[in-house]
Parts: structure tokens; sequence; C-alpha cells
């Protein structure tokens, strides 16, 4: 509930060989260090901050790219409600 899974990588065709390899072990630090010096900072501030709160009950400021997931999360939360009651 308050963990976060950050996911990226970087590929090459393994025709390049060590080249390739060099490229992707560039190209990974070079996403790994604003995430380490930028998101990582704020998610951990972000999630000291909301403790073990609900986001929904914060009441949250949505920008318009917020939408979708906003939705998403609604609909699940609604499903698993309707389970519960079911005894599901």
């Amino acid at each position: 509930a308050s963990s976060t899974h950050y996911w990226f990588s970087i590929c090459f065709p393994r025709s390049l060989g060590e080249a390739g390899e060099r490229l992707a072990r560039e190209q990974l630090e070079f996403l790994r260090t604003p995430f380490v010096q930028e998101d990582l900072p704020m998610l951990e501030g972000q999630q000291g901050n909301l403790g073990e709160a609900d986001l929904g009950t914060l009441q949250p400021v949505l920008l318009p790219g917020d939408a979708a997931a906003v939705q998403a999360r609604r609909i699940l939360e609604n499903l698993l409600a309707r389970e519960a009651q079911r005894g599901g």
C-alpha cells in the first residue's frame, strides 16, 4: 500500500555486441540519475506527507492528465465493494 514500483529499461540489438552493452549501461545511468536525484526524493516526501491516509479522502487537486487513473481507481474500488458485499 505504501510502495511504488518504477520500471524503466533500454535495449539495443545483440548485433552491437560490447558497444550495445556499453550504450545500454550509459543510457540506464542517464535514466537512473534523474530518478534518484529528482523523482525518488519527491515520491518519498509525498508518501511521508500522505502517511497511511487514503488518497481519495485527502481531496487532492486533480489535473486533466489524472482523469484516467482516477476513473480506473474508482471503478476498481466499486468492484471491490460489490465483491465484499457478496461475501466474495
